[in-house]
């Protein structure tokens, strides 16, 4: 394998990954909390593959990570009306509240600072920027905010946090956080006044995108919004509401006559559940990794019908993933697919790989011109950890073209 091969590349025909980096995990972590009284919302970051040392002048620099911590990630996404579930276990996990009171778990609230929102970053060593190159110019800005230092062909994973308590007891406690990715306080604003016929897609805008901040937001941003009491504007719907997609049947479907208003919702599953309730029960939701929504009819259950166009200018240039390497597959009226982490899939994305393979070891890579086989994943399972044996991605899927 040649040098460019030591990270996983992205926008060529292959995605090239050698074997030593599939074991040499990364998962950064960016914490955001809140004090209770002031608002004041501040964040600290852990992160597995370098770390910031001060020399003797007082001046920082970065080292590779000599010992990682203790980190996994677990997450399920299914392509029906259940929630993203995120699962994050630390291993040793301590914080020190403003009294300078060392905090073992969080299952009891002594202080006034919350922690409520987490952003994930997983992947492999070779994918993250290299911040001991001097002439990559990398600050401790950088280092702090995964935003600005993310790795090549990541993302990030935003939600926030609805549970903490300890799984395991000291020694070597772990701290598992429970994350939910389509959290919403309130609802925004007051409920718009509907016009006598509106289409589905419009509908979903008014009453749901422009009411319902994802998380994330910038905290300057965020303030702006919510001091005003009034729905976002368009162009802050666009850019910071939950977007309600949806499948060919919602689209051409006909116009909603004179359609009721939702009225105020503590979380955007509860605003969807009045939708079906108030509106049409027949529209089901699913949700998808960024915190949107995908709206389709109960009956229409075929992958050609959810991914539509507007479907499909959601994924833009990420439809069509290759798998570098699988470790198992068995097919079925659905296809079980069980390969090492890669990235975060959408539901009815497009996957494919290479339709001879070695289930032996990773040592599979696109060749231009084989005959590849795609499927539709509808579920996806990851287990990923820094330390441990957990490096997996199972996938139930429909088949697509051959």
């Amino acid at each position: 394998m040649n040098k460019q091969s030591s990270y996983v590349s992205t926008n060529e025909y292959s995605q090239k990954i050698t074997d030593a980096s599939f074991f040499d995990k990364v998962i950064n972590l960016q914490f955001f909390k809140r004090n209770s009284k002031s608002g004041e919302r501040t964040a600290f970051t852990i992160r597995s593959d370098y770390e910031m040392l001060i020399n003797p002048k007082g001046e920082y620099y970065f080292a590779r990570m000599p010992m990682k911590p203790d980190i996994r990630v677990q997450y399920k996404q299914e392509a029906k009306e259940v929630a993203i579930q995120i699962y994050v276990h630390i291993t040793n996990f301590r914080t020190v509240t403003p009294e300078g009171v060392m905090q073992n778990n969080f299952t009891v609230g002594t202080g006034d600072e919350v922690i409520e929102e987490m952003h994930i970053e997983m992947g492999y060593f070779g994918q993250m920027p290299d911040f001991t190159n001097k002439y990559n110019n990398l600050t401790k800005d950088d280092y702090f905010n995964l935003e600005k230092s993310k790795g090549r062909g990541t993302k990030i994973l935003k939600g926030k946090i609805t549970a903490v308590y300890p799984t395991k007891l000291p020694p070597n406690g772990v701290t598992t956080f429970m994350l939910s990715v389509a959290h919403v306080e309130n609802s925004i604003g007051v409920p718009a006044k509907m016009p006598d016929a509106i289409s589905y897609k419009d509908y979903f805008f008014l009453n749901f995108t422009k009411r319902a901040l994802k998380p994330g937001v910038p905290e300057v941003d965020e303030k702006n919004i919510l001091a005003r009491n009034e729905s976002m504007t368009d162009e802050e719907a666009n850019k910071y509401g939950v977007k309600i997609l949806c499948s060919k049947g919602v689209l051409e479907s006909d116009r909603l006559k004179s359609p009721p208003d939702i009225p105020p919702f503590d979380s955007i599953l509860e605003g969807l559940e009045l939708f079906q309730t108030l509106v049409d029960p027949n529209v089901r939701f699913f949700p998808l990794p960024t915190g949107d929504f995908c709206a389709r009819f109960q009956d229409e259950n075929e992958a050609s019908a959810i991914r539509s166009a507007d479907y499909l200018r959601y994924l833009d240039l990420q439809d069509d993933v290759q798998i570098p390497a699988i470790d198992s597959i068995e097919l079925g009226a659905t296809a079980s697919i069980t390969c090492p982490f890669f990235g975060i899939i959408y539901p009815f994305q497009k996957i494919s790989f290479q339709s001879y393979f070695n289930l032996a070891s990773f040592v599979n890579y696109y060749l231009p011109g084989s005959n590849v086989k795609s499927f539709l994943p509808i579920s996806c399972e990851i287990d990923f950890s820094t330390n441990g044996k957990e490096n997996s991605t199972k996938m139930q899927c429909v088949r697509g073209e051959e």
